[in-house]
């Protein structure tokens, strides 16, 4: 059950964002009227020309998302509220219960839903000045896609990679390390290669993205080199990004290899302790049934002797 409602509190948070289902905020007036009866004019035309170029933020501010939604993340939120003060007066150890970074995480999923029902129910959303407090609660409820992670210790294919990772932390530490140091250097390579270039790699720090994307071998392609020493650098930092990534490979492999061949080694373990523990119970009330027929024998026996010597 706790599973189904993260995921539908999940999906309540994606689905909101469709523009299919999403109603007028006010149906009755302007949209721009609404969002901007606290505006100044200056703010209302910086916004109108954002507005104009953004549909994500026009979305936001003139519709809501459909009240179906809106009824199941309220149900959520409720549920996630109940669940956490009950595991609260639970707790053995409180302090031990805050230092867990779940327990933050779910304070950081849940509070910021009852703040933005407080501002809608005094229409404090529309206010232009405490837009990029409500748009930083909005940002706040993407948390709630933490909560899956509760449910890793459940499944242990998830507990023997995050195992692995952390016997890793080592070798991926270096890899990020290269990778830095790499970055670096093609960076300052690409933007002089690129010099005499006019529409690329403004500035080192351009050529972070660039070398970042290329090491990656991901290639977006908004910004690309168009000289011949361009395209040889281009070529070793691909090559460089190739030999980069594969190294840590193995070795995390080899770690999720030793985990699972644990865990297996567990899971049979376990499975032959259980099935001689169901040996060991059918063998004692077997002897359990043989005592109590050899009692009723010897009781029976008893009673003949008795009957004899009447």
């Amino acid at each position: 059950m706790f599973l189904m409602i993260v995921l539908t509190s999940i999906g309540c948070l994606c689905m909101e964002t469709l523009p299919n289902l999403r109603v007028p905020l006010h149906p009755k007036k302007e949209p721009y009227e609404v969002a901007w009866d606290n505006a100044t004019e200056a703010t209302i035309s910086a916004y109108d020309e954002k507005l104009s170029n953004n549909p994500k933020l026009k979305d936001i501010l003139t519709t809501q998302p459909h009240p179906v939604l809106e009824q199941l993340d309220s149900f959520c939120t409720c549920f996630f509220t109940i669940e956490f003060i009950v595991r609260l007066i639970a707790a053995p150890d409180r302090i031990s219960f805050w230092k867990s970074p779940m327990n933050i995480i779910d304070v950081l999923c849940v509070l910021p839903m009852w703040i933005k029902y407080i501002m809608l129910l005094n229409d404090v959303s529309v206010n232009m000045k405490l837009l990029p407090v409500y748009f930083l609660i909005m940002m706040l409820r993407v948390l709630r896609i933490c909560r899956v992670l509760r449910m890793a210790r459940h499944y242990t294919a998830v507990k023997i990679l995050l195992l692995a990772l952390k016997a890793s932390l080592r070798e991926l530490l270096m890899l990020l390390i290269f990778v830095f140091i790499v970055v670096l250097i093609f960076s300052v390579v690409i933007y002089y290669a690129e010099f005499f270039e006019e529409e690329t790699f403004r500035s080192i720090p351009h050529g972070y993205w660039w070398a970042i994307i290329t090491l990656t071998t991901v290639g977006y392609g908004d910004m690309y080199p168009k000289s011949v020493m361009g395209y040889l650098v281009g070529a070793m930092c691909a090559l460089t990004g190739i030999l980069a990534t594969g190294l840590p490979v193995p070795i995390i492999a080899n770690n999720f290899n030793l985990y699972y061949g644990h865990a297996l080694l567990k899971d049979a373990l376990d499975h032959n302790r259980k099935i001689k523990n169901e040996r060991r119970k059918e063998q004692e009330l077997a002897m359990m049934l043989m005592i109590e027929r050899a009692s009723e024998n010897d009781k029976e026996g008893k009673c003949i002797v008795k009957e004899e010597a009447v």
